[in-house]
């Protein structure tokens, strides 16, 4: 093979081995990190634990309507004689005032509201990597707009000082493109800045290491879908259901201002010997059973519990006007973001439209420049209209996305109809 063939052979192995892998190079998906952040997180790994213990604090609420029951076998000597016993008992009171059953309606709330909380705070997390994902890639995005606008800006410093040579623009102009050019430079270097500021504190949150991948881009989804009707949240539900516990208390304690009335029921079977030998015959255990209706009464304890029912009784009305307030709050904040969407979403179509024109008009301008019938400030009046509506659709095509999520947390909607 030729020398030359050799050398063109060689360079387009090297573009060819380029272009795979920029093909299939590795880039940052936001599920995944989603998913890396949900299991990292410290506060999820609690949340996991409180979920389990009241899970458990509900089964041993079930286990408590269980009645009670007991196996004895002894065998003991003494003055009276050698004596052997075996005997099973079970017995069961069902009081007015159950605390089993006011326990059981307490867990099971409580149960619901760990739920409520885990499920809470999955969507916290997911929303805030989103949040912090969707910054960087408006920073990423702007890192090529404002690329974009500083290799424009090389070329206009390029043309100009050929003009200048050719004494056909002042030295004047030719420093003010030049100025131009360096403030785009250092507008790219701080945007650069900026980014991997915010990739440091996306990291952080994942606790894990930067590989340095790019990050995947998402589109925005179907906007026609947003339900401007508010009804609830987890929030709203966590505090409805507080709202019942207390009242639960509440019946509890007045209950407890009455006599203290109770069905009891108990059955014993078993034996007493002298001999070992009778305790393995459990068809001649004896049996016997009572059941009745019990009333007592403590004489003075309606002091003490009349003064807790009546405090427990403020505290359901201070819940009250709290629950209150939060629904209004959460509905109003839901509002407001849905204002916000859609002001966005009006923005968003204005700048695509202003940045169609803006490219005529800056093509026109090149132009027109090239044949000396604008001047440099014409041209970057032109540039500067072209860049800031580039910058200002992709800041609302962005903030677009975050108020789509936005509105699925504040609604406790699935997040990307996921988490």
């Amino acid at each position: 093979m030729h020398q030359s063939h050799k050398k063109v052979f060689i360079i387009a192995c090297i573009v060819a081995v380029g272009w795979l892998n920029a093909l299939f190079a590795e880039k940052y998906e936001l599920v995944d990190l989603i998913s890396i952040a949900i299991q990292n997180s410290n506060s999820m790994q609690l949340e996991q634990i409180q979920k389990d213990i009241t899970d458990q604090n509900y089964n041993s609420a079930i286990y408590d309507f269980l009645p009670n029951a007991d196996y004895n076998l002894s065998a003991q000597d003494g003055t009276m004689g050698r004596q052997y016993n075996s005997s099973l008992s079970v017995s069961k009171n069902i009081y007015l005032n159950d605390p089993t059953y006011f326990n059981f309606k307490k867990t099971r709330l409580e149960k619901t509201n760990s739920k409520l909380e885990f499920e809470d705070k999955k969507k916290e997390i997911a929303l805030n990597v989103f949040y912090l994902f969707i910054d960087i890639l408006q920073t990423q995005k702007n890192i090529n707009i404002l690329n974009e606008n500083f290799l424009l800006q090389k070329k206009i410093y390029e043309q100009i000082n050929i003009q200048y040579l050719n004494d056909k623009k002042t030295i004047y102009d030719l420093q003010a493109s030049q100025i131009d050019t360096l403030t785009a430079m250092t507008d790219l270097l701080e945007l650069e800045k900026t980014l991997y500021s915010k990739r440091q504190d996306l990291f952080q949150m994942l606790n894990t290491e930067d590989l340095g991948y790019e990050f995947e881009d998402i589109e925005l989804s179907n906007t026609d879908s947003i339900e401007n009707d508010f009804t609830d949240n987890n929030a709203i539900k966590i505090s409805e259901n507080k709202l019942k516990q207390n009242k639960l208390n509440i019946t509890s304690s007045q209950l407890s201002l009455y006599p203290n009335i109770y069905f009891g029921y108990a059955y014993r079977v078993g034996v007493t010997d002298k001999e070992a030998n009778p305790i393995f015959k459990p068809k001649e255990y004896d049996d016997s059973y009572t059941y009745g209706v019990y009333f007592s009464y403590p004489l003075f304890s309606f002091l003490d519990k009349g003064s807790v029912h009546s405090v427990q009784k403020k505290q359901s009305k201070m819940l009250e006007i709290n629950h209150k307030d939060l629904t209004s709050q959460q509905k109003v904040k839901y509002q407001q973001s849905i204002n916000e969407f859609n002001i966005y979403k009006q923005s968003y179509e204005i700048y695509k439209q202003k940045l169609a024109l803006s490219t005529t008009h800056l093509e026109i301008a090149q132009k027109r420049f090239e044949m000396g019938l604008i001047n440099i400030l014409d041209l970057d009046k032109s540039r500067i209209q072209y860049l800031e509506a580039q910058l200002s659709m992709n800041s609302k095509y962005y903030t677009l996305l975050k108020k789509q999520q936005e509105l699925n947390y504040l609604k406790s909607n699935k997040i990307l109809d996921r988490w």
